[in-house]
């Protein structure tokens, strides 16, 4: 995901190099991630008030999208 939506051509351009560029971390595995553990303290939650069973969804490509819209130092959307 980081390369297909350009995160990896823009942090070539942060760090000078001519073509994209491995980040430091794996900044959407671990977004995702979080996402995930909260949505299931949520869906936890749900269940001891009001039963049943509740189901969590979490995406790479809808992280990459909300990092986006959340703006960054570097404008990302015209690599993209």
């Amino acid at each position: 995901m980081q390369t297909a939506t350009g995160f990896n051509h823009a942090e070539g351009q942060v760090a000078g190099v001519d073509g994209p560029k491995e980040l430091p971390a794996q900044m959407l595995d671990h977004a995702t991630g979080y996402f995930m553990a909260f949505g299931a303290m949520l869906a936890k939650a749900h269940q001891a008030r009001e039963r049943g069973s509740w189901q969590v969804q979490v995406s790479l490509a809808q992280t990459v999208r909300w990092l986006i819209s959340a703006g960054s130092p570097m404008d990302l959307r015209s690599t993209i």
